[in-house]
């Protein structure tokens, strides 16, 4: 079982690298580089000569973090131009953008749902009209039945 696993996490990291360079193609070589995985502990951590470093390194990242939230709840009214910004910063998609093509797609899969839901009401609407007519038909037969049964009855009655 440790094998599986093992071969899975070594699937797992080539997924990740063929992704890496994928984007790195795509974004050009400012992607910062990543271990292969050699030179790792047990745990999958990599050793590290300088705990201080790594101690700057996440409050370097903190801070970072901490400023990108200030930014964003003391932003301008020109969100939608920052964002705009940003994706083209960042070569992704906007928030808004996003939202957009979200309401899109939940509004044209609630559009093909009415037109299935409104197909399947004209389907069980014509079987309930088949169903009543047919229904007519056996009482109208069961009508005239009775009248000829009944008209049977009378003139067996007469002599």
């Amino acid at each position: 079982m440790e094998a599986a696993s093992r071969r899975r996490m070594e699937v797992l990291e080539e997924e990740f690298h063929a992704e890496l360079e994928r984007v790195r193609a795509r974004y050009g070589q400012d992607t910062p580089p990543f271990s292969t995985g050699e030179g790792r502990d047990e745990g999958g951590a990599e050793p590290s000569d300088d705990d201080d470093d790594d101690d700057d390194g996440i409050a370097n990242c903190r801070q970072g973090f901490e400023s990108d939230l200030d930014d964003h709840h003391h932003g301008n009214n020109n969100e939608e131009e920052e964002e705009e910004d940003d994706a083209d910063r960042y070569h992704g998609v906007s928030a808004i953008e996003l939202e957009r093509r979200l309401h899109e797609l939940l509004h044209q899969r609630n559009q093909e749902r009415i037109e299935e839901l409104e197909a399947a009401l004209r389907r069980a609407e014509k079987r309930l009209f088949d169903k009543e007519m047919e229904a007519s038909l056996w009482k109208d037969t069961a009508k005239m039945a009775f009248r000829h049964d009944h008209h049977h009855d009378d003139d067996d009655e007469s002599p």
